[in-house]
């Protein structure tokens, strides 16, 4: 109960804090950020803070209000689920905290509070879509249904989002509302209940990078602390005209998504290993090993894609530097992870550790490549360099799937003794 009162208070106090912020803005007293800047930053925070529920404090799968065989059509109990999880507490603090920050003023600020509901109940749909795809098989109508969300969602983005126009964002709303839908009709049974024989098990693999804290937790640090940076470049770039660090080399680490495979990628059996040792026991070649890693990066690398193309493409003015070198540098980044993951692993006891848990070596090696690829900004005689950086990381991509078999005992004497 105490703790109930506390976040209501907590709730009101941020919302009032949200509006006296938004009045300084609008009298001049807090310069380099406007009114409209700070209700945008605001409604994002909403929205990723709702699809954010998905994996903090810990990934909870879906559960269905109603069985199949509930004499009810589809339709009601697709809707009587999603308003069932819009009365759990978060979603009642979170409302505290958008009246406060609208209607407790001299001027009550009806756009935002229309803009910040549509916003919580916009996450809230994606993140079901989400887990639909996460917790049930769905047919391919249902997959579809997915795709389209994404191409909403990047085009959302794109379009550098209408936020002062509430139909827009109604209409956005409605269309994850409808593919939610779609998706609820496409249910053909929950992942939790399929067995599968493949050596690559979709479902499987999500259910691990999202239930392991080891994997979950730098993840998530290393996107929060990329989009910071690449929101504060935007800004910089908009306000000023220039870039972090002036947009020499120290700048174009964090374009491409090295931050993961510095701390997590080049090491992925070294966080997976009862993965590993599955997949030992049932397969001969590294081909399998590499199809399932690939799965558990994928997610991340496509939520990463998402984010920074349309944040550089705002930011920059030449897009086929851009685009060359984000996905030159991802995909060098992701062949030669497969071979780092095989030749230079480590035994992983905590989730952050001391002596790192990936290799030296291969972190140093890839910012080399970062480095040379980001040469194309300012020498375009480097675009010579792309092709040949990345049939080398092909050459150590290969190297790994022929020296499996002889390496494959060290991984284990390493991974298992440490």
């Amino acid at each position: 109960m105490v703790l109930s009162l506390l976040v209501i208070l907590s709730a009101i106090i941020y919302g009032l804090s949200y509006q006296i912020l938004k009045q300084m803005c609008e009298s001049g007293i807090v310069e380099n950020l406007s009114a409209n800047d700070t209700m945008k930053y605001t409604l994002l925070l909403i929205f990723a803070v709702s699809i954010g529920r998905m994996i903090f404090p810990a990934y909870k799968p879906i559960t269905l209000l109603y069985p199949k065989f509930y004499p009810s059509p589809t339709s009601h109990r697709y809707v009587a689920s999603v308003i069932n999880e819009l009365t759990q507490p978060f979603f009642f603090y979170m409302l505290i905290f958008i009246v406060s920050g609208s209607l407790f003023t001299k001027t009550p600020d009806f756009e935002f509070l229309c803009l910040a509901v549509l916003f919580m109940v916009g996450g809230h749909l994606l993140r079901r879509s989400i887990q639909y795809f996460i917790d049930f098989k769905l047919t391919l109508m249902g997959k579809l249904s997915m795709i389209v969300i994404l191409l909403v969602m990047s085009l959302f983005v794109l379009i550098k989002i209408r936020f002062h126009d509430p139909f827009f964002v109604f209409g956005t709303v409605l269309l994850l509302f409808i593919a939610g839908w779609v998706q609820h009709l496409s249910i053909k049974e929950s992942t939790a209940k399929k067995t599968n024989h493949k050596s690559t098990n979709y479902g499987m693999m999500l259910k691990i990078l999202l239930h392991n804290p080891g994997l979950r937790l730098p993840l998530l640090i290393g996107l929060a602390v990329k989009t910071i940076f690449l929101l504060i470049d935007l800004y910089l770039y908009h306000k000023k005209g220039s870039h972090l660090f002036n947009g020499d080399a120290v700048y174009w680490l964090f374009i491409p998504p090295l931050i993961y495979f510095t701390y997590i990628f080049n090491n992925i059996w070294g966080f997976c290993f009862n993965l590993w040792l599955n997949l030992q026991l049932r397969v001969e070649s590294y081909l399998p090993f590499v199809a399932n890693s690939f799965i558990l990066m994928l997610p991340l690398l496509i939520i990463d894609l998402l984010i920074t193309l349309p944040l550089l493409w705002m930011g920059h003015d030449d897009k086929i530097f851009v685009l060359t070198f984000y996905f030159a540098t991802t995909l060098s980044l992701l062949l030669l992870s497969f071979m780092w993951s095989l030749v230079t692993p480590k035994k992983v006891t905590t989730t952050f550790q001391l002596n790192g848990s990936t290799s030296n070596t291969g972190v140093l090696v890839m910012m080399v490549i970062i480095f040379i690829m980001a040469g194309i900004s300012k020498y375009k005689e480097v675009y010579l360099f792309v092709p040949v950086l990345v049939l080398l990381s092909a050459a150590g991509f290969r190297y790994s799937l022929v020296s499996f078999k002889k390496r494959k005992y060290i991984l284990f004497e390493k991974l298992q003794k440490g």
